[in-house]
């Protein structure tokens, strides 16, 4: 009986042996099946992002260098080959650079003689503008024809009120003097526009370059009683508010036709 139950206990060791060799087996079999598929990729190979750490900052730092001097090396040799592909008529970069500046200083040039030809004409223009009409205006422009009108254009200035028979007289000189001396500008602005009290007589003011030089506030005073066009010609010229440059010679239409 004893022996029986021996017997029986040993094999029964014997076989939970075997179980766990055989368990260590399946153990060591999925270890090494583990350890193979964690084999390390290299650093080259990989796919990732920007890697963290010292060592992985100064591999990323090293990579993009090598990318950028690829990148630099192949824009040379594309260069290159453009260059050498027109060889013939390839010059240098500094005799690029000094026919660019010597075409640049052409159209500057030019620029420049178009400018002044401009100027030049404008402001031919503005001297030899040709008015020849005695103009109403209000206050601003009373003050526009004064201060922007052309330095050697003359303005000459009428004060009047309408119910003054002298004012009424010398519209009707002035419009004449107006087209005589076409290249001065003639106008004329009402007395209360100014807040400006007449005293019984017209007034005229004249002006160059925005400077007053006729300042004829009682009119009647320096013409008398009688107004006259030959009259207030003379004046204005006495007082430097017109002269022969400011006259304007209508050009003669040829009226000629051929007899056939």
């Amino acid at each position: 009986m004893d022996d029986a139950l021996l017997h029986k206990l040993q094999n029964s060791h014997l076989d939970d042996d075997n179980d766990k060799r055989h368990d260590d087996s399946d153990h060591s079999d999925d270890d090494q099946d583990q350890s193979i598929g964690e084999v390390e990729v290299p650093n080259t190979m990989r796919e990732t992002g920007p890697q963290t750490g010292p060592k992985g900052v100064i591999a990323d730092e090293k990579y993009h260098r090598q990318m950028r001097a690829a990148q630099k090396q192949a824009d040379l040799t594309a260069y290159n080959a453009k260059m050498l592909a027109k060889a013939p008529m390839t010059t240098t970069y500094l005799e690029d650079q000094r026919q660019a500046q010597a075409s640049n200083e052409l159209v500057l040039e030019s620029r420049h003689d178009s400018d002044s030809d401009l100027d030049d004409l404008l402001e031919d223009e503005e001297q030899h503008r040709v008015f020849g009409t005695l103009a109403d205006v209000d206050a601003q422009g009373y003050v526009d024809a004064i201060d922007n009108e052309w330095r050697t254009v003359p303005v000459v200035v009428h004060v009047f009120d309408s119910n003054l028979q002298h004012c009424r007289q010398l519209d009707a000189l002035l419009q004449p003097l107006a087209r005589k001396y076409a290249l001065a500008k003639f106008i004329r602005i009402a007395a209360h526009d100014l807040d400006f009290d007449l005293v019984g007589s017209p007034a005229i003011l004249a002006y160059k370059s925005g400077i007053l030089v006729a300042n004829l506030i009682r009119l009647d005073d320096e013409v008398g009683p009688v107004y006259s066009e030959e009259t207030i010609e003379d004046l204005l010229i006495r007082h430097q508010a017109l002269s022969e440059e400011d006259l304007y010679d209508q050009p003669e239409k040829d009226d000629s036709t051929d007899d056939e």
